[in-house]
């Protein structure tokens, strides 16, 4: 196993996004986002008990299709 420095890491990420023409725009982004379209069902309970429990608990549930 070898040792990376994660800043030297995220460089080599963001110089291979640039050498590919990867698209970092808003647009794109909200594209390549899960819409829950494929999501089971088991999945879509799970998110909903998530939702649920973060608003008995009187904080903002993280965002999710379901």
């Amino acid at each position: 196993m070898r040792t990376i420095e994660l800043n030297c890491f995220l460089g080599d990420v963001r110089a291979r996004k640039a050498q590919l023409g990867f698209d970092e725009s808003a647009e794109a982004v909200d594209a390549r986002r899960n819409n829950g379209v494929r999501r089971t069902a088991s999945k879509r309970r799970v998110l909903a008990q998530i939702a649920e429990r973060a608003e008995a608990a009187g904080v903002e549930a993280l965002p999710a299709s379901y």
